[in-house]
């Protein structure tokens, strides 16, 4: 082999070489891919970032022969985005405020002002904000306005002009901050009210049921209603509703020093919005009978469920457990249980994104291979949603008068959470079963204090609500 030869054959071996490297990246990028659709993990990349859709079966291996209920975790993730970024959604906010009598005791409305110039100043030019305040009648004191530095010193001089009395017109409060939010409500805004009441409505409808019912309308216009209530005499019932319905959050503030707080955890949620208009659809074959989803009321219609969602927050999940009823299958069987489908838009509203998995099951006779293939995360989220509707026929016994019922539902709740916390190695469950014990001793006192169980009501629906709905923000005494 002479000189040139030489120096060819050298380079030939190298290319060979670097060739042989990029097979092997590509193979590997290739099973890493297929490895995680496998697990449950379908990632999308998109102007919004990389939403990941999952779906987990509690038990992988089910038992054979058996007709049984199987629980699938289905988890919509965002990832954390930098703090600083241009594809940010804008947020179109309004503030309806209850300024009636009760507001201006313990300083309530002074706090609430404060909190509402709080949230004013989180907000970035560009953005709008609106304030509707209401007593008997409704007023609109900042009609819907983009944020400029020159306006929003004259905002805040109107905020700290605001005075109460009257009654309490919330149906109408909330209507008017809507047709506020809806001058702006296309394009890239993420759209939000934040409701603050003290007390009952009393003027206008005031039931839970016509709240509940305003807020689906909200849904579909891609409007969340988040709920804050001050003190013990507001309808947590009610607010709850309008919050569930809109897909908003709710929070029970014991003490209004603690406003200022909670409107700026709420705007840092809108602000962390990376997708809107979620749809997630459950799709079962035959044979395989959808139950529903622990905790949330949702749409059945034969084998098909539907949920929707206003909103996923950046480096936020939102986790539902579904429940469906599987046949009898012989040992060594394998099977579709369910497919997920997830549909979401961008933040500019221009383009929809689509992400599917399908659930399936193996069956067994042994029942060590059973036990041994169970996801212990999927478990122990499974177990604080069963809490949640024991938490919820706790307050249903307690309603009644039947306080030693109560009781025992808590109690046995806690005793299951602590049960499987040593299974799952999970220590959250074991702070959630203490939290449980605490609220069957609250409810214990209730029994000589009635006055006592306004608080401790709105305590557990709180609670409830936000581990229900994965609220960001939690509060809990």
């Amino acid at each position: 082999m002479n000189g040139t030869d030489d120096v060819i054959f050298k380079k030939h071996c190298i290319l060979t070489r670097r060739a042989q490297k990029m097979r092997k990246l590509v193979t590997k990028l290739f099973y890493g891919t297929l490895l995680m659709f496998n697990a449950g993990c379908l990632v999308a990349s998109s102007p919004t970032g990389s939403i990941t859709l999952k779906a987990e079966l509690e038990k992988r291996v089910l038992v054979a022969g058996s007709r049984q209920d199987a629980l699938i975790r289905i988890t919509v993730c965002a990832p954390e985005t930098p703090k600083v970024d241009k594809n940010k959604a804008r947020v179109n906010l309004a503030v309806v405020l209850d300024k009636s009598g009760s507001m201006g005791m313990q300083k309530k409305l002074a706090k609430a002002k404060e909190a509402t110039i709080s949230a004013l100043n989180m907000l970035r030019e560009g953005d709008i904000f609106s304030l509707v305040v209401y007593d008997t009648n409704v007023q609109t004191i900042v009609p819907a306005t983009e944020i400029s530095a020159a306006g929003r010193e004259n905002i805040i001089s109107q905020i700290r002009s605001i005075t109460s009395n009257g009654s309490t017109a919330l149906f109408a409060g909330v209507s008017t901050g809507a047709n506020e939010i809806r001058k702006n409500a296309g394009g890239t805004f993420v759209n939000r009210i934040i409701l603050l009441s003290d007390g009952l409505a009393n003027v206008g409808p005031r039931s839970p049921q016509e709240l509940g019912r305003l807020g689906a309308s909200f849904i579909k216009e891609n409007i969340s209603v988040s709920t804050v209530g001050v003190g013990s005499d507001y309808n947590e019932d009610l607010m709850t509703a309008l919050s569930q319905n809109s897909d908003g959050n709710f929070y029970f503030v014991e003490n209004s020093r603690d406003l200022p707080l909670i409107f700026s955890k709420e705007l840092g949620s809108a602000l962390k919005v990376a997708a809107k208009s979620i749809n997630v659809k459950i799709v079962c074959p035959d044979g395989i009978k959808p139950k529903g989803i622990l905790g949330h009321e949702c749409r059945i219609n034969g084998n098909t469920i539907d949920i929707n969602f206003n909103q996923v927050y950046s480096g936020h999940e939102k986790s539902l457990i579904l429940q469906v009823e599987v046949p009898p299958q012989p040992d060594g069987a394998s099977n579709e249980i369910a497919k997920v489908e997830l549909d979401y838009s961008s933040l500019d509203g221009k383009n929809r994104f689509s992400r599917h998995q399908l659930v399936n099951a193996s069956y067994s006779s042994s029942k060590k291979k059973v036990v041994s293939n169970i996801n212990r995360a999927v478990q122990a989220e499974a177990a604080v949603q069963r809490s949640n509707v024991m938490r919820e026929k706790a307050v249903k016994e307690a309603d009644r008068g039947n306080y030693d019922e109560a009781q025992t539902i808590l109690k046995n709740a806690a005793v299951e959470l602590k049960k499987v916390s040593k299974e799952t190695k999970n220590k959250k469950l074991e702070a959630q079963a203490e939290q449980l014990e605490r609220r069957e001793q609250d409810i214990q006192e209730s029994k000589t204090n009635k006055a006592k169980y306004k608080t401790v009501r709105k305590r557990i629906k709180g609670e409830s609500y936000q581990l229900r709905n994965s609220q960001l923000y939690q509060q809990s005494k």
